[in-house]
């Protein structure tokens, strides 16, 4: 009888065979998995973190809903009568909550705070103290995370409404435009009521992007809450210049562009008691808007931001305009509004340019198609 060899292989109980030697992970493998695992806790911590977030915004900011509405029915009384505002709710932090922001479309209903930095954008929407208030004029900007309140905003269409609900008015947008700019891109002022939404773009970032997404509406009526029946003040719907938003960011108004303006005129069959109002005024900013595009387009001979603002106009038109720098203003620019009623149809520019020492009459048209003013044509003519 024999006995096995030490140093013989071993064998496993069944008998099958020798058994495999024991398998030890190599110091690479190792760091994977530890690598791995951290990348999981670290997956995880973000997650939660954003879920944090996510919970505390909704949470808080729905709360801030309730107590605004609140106090925004209790102040829809005769009260509005002598004090157009009341004092505002106090949101964590000692923040005053201003007013709501109502999207029927999106089913959005967000508390207003006063400031655009992360107290207020992290539990509501943030008024930017730079734009104007709510009101018949001015330009008003709302910010808000991409992420909370105004992750669906480019589910808006052109002609959906926007209400802004104060303690004692209610303010009806429309909504005009949608568009993608640079952080940073100014957004300006305007004759008329506006309101801009501000977002970062994409609109599922979760974290801080170079690009901003912003819808555009205009003020359409105002409701005053008072002892009367509430009055619905209506201001005319006017058409909107579709420059580009690099051609807006260089500035499209009087203050840009500075230039003697002459007699304002109107043809068609213009409203009397719009003729008398200060509405006029912001239709004519409206058509210099307008005009002023056309001019930078021409300087800048960028056809893509012609066509745009005159679908079918050639560019060649204005060719005197390319390449030498911003002409001088040598006569007064008069313009003249087509109107019917209360609604804009159409307008003129006419005036006369110093273009590289040579002096040319200019004269632009322009026709309003649905909500939009664009060129239906444009003539430089040399007169020396």
């Amino acid at each position: 009888m024999t006995t096995p060899d030490s140093r013989s292989p071993s064998t496993d109980p069944s008998g099958s065979g020798p058994s495999p030697p024991k398998r030890t992970r190599s110091l690479g493998q190792r760091i994977v998995i530890v690598l791995a695992c951290l990348a999981i806790v670290a997956g995880l911590c973000i997650f939660g973190s954003v879920a944090l977030f996510l919970h505390h915004s909704s949470t808080t900011g729905n709360a801030l809903v309730r107590q605004e509405s609140k106090a925004i029915s209790r102040t829809k009384s005769p009260a509005c009568v002598h004090s157009p505002t009341s004092p505002p709710v106090t949101a964590p932090g000692g923040l005053a909550v201003d007013a709501l922001l109502q999207v029927p479309k999106l089913k959005l209903d967000a508390p207003v705070l006063e400031g655009d930095d992360d107290p207020e954008l992290n539990i509501g929407v943030g008024h930017v103290p730079a734009s104007s208030w709510p009101g018949i004029s001015g330009t008003d900007v709302l910010a808000a995370h991409d992420v909370t309140w105004f992750s669906q905003i480019n589910r808006l269409s052109i002609g959906d409404t926007i209400l802004m609900v104060t303690p004692c008015h209610t303010f009806d947008y429309t909504v005009i435009d949608h568009s993608v700019i640079n952080a940073g891109s100014p957004i300006f002022q305007s004759v008329q009521g506006r309101l801009v939404l501000v977002t970062c773009y994409p609109l599922n970032a979760l974290f801080l992007t170079p690009k901003r997404y912003i819808v555009e509406a205009i003020l359409t009526s105002f409701t005053n809450e008072g002892a009367v029946a509430d009055p619905v003040q209506t201001t005319p719907l006017l058409p909107v210049v579709p420059a580009p938003a690099a051609l807006a960011a260089q500035g499209l108004d009087l203050t840009h562009n500075p230039m003697p303006l002459g007699t304002l005129s109107f043809a068609g069959t213009p409203n009397l008691t719009w003729t008398q109002s200060q509405a006029p005024l912001q239709a004519e900013t409206v058509a210099l808007e307008l005009y002023f595009a056309a001019l930078r387009s021409a300087e800048q001979d960028n056809a893509a931001w012609w066509n745009d603002l005159g679908p079918g106009v050639p560019l060649s038109n204005a060719a005197p305009l390319s390449g030498v720098g911003a002409p001088s203003t040598i006569t007064p620019v008069h313009p003249t509004l087509v109107m019917s009623g209360d609604s804009m149809t159409g307008a003129t520019i006419t005036s006369a340019l110093r273009i590289d020492g040579r002096d040319y009459s200019v004269t632009m048209t322009a026709t309003t198609q649905d909500t939009t003013l664009v060129m239906s044509g444009f003539s430089l003519v040399p007169t020396t």
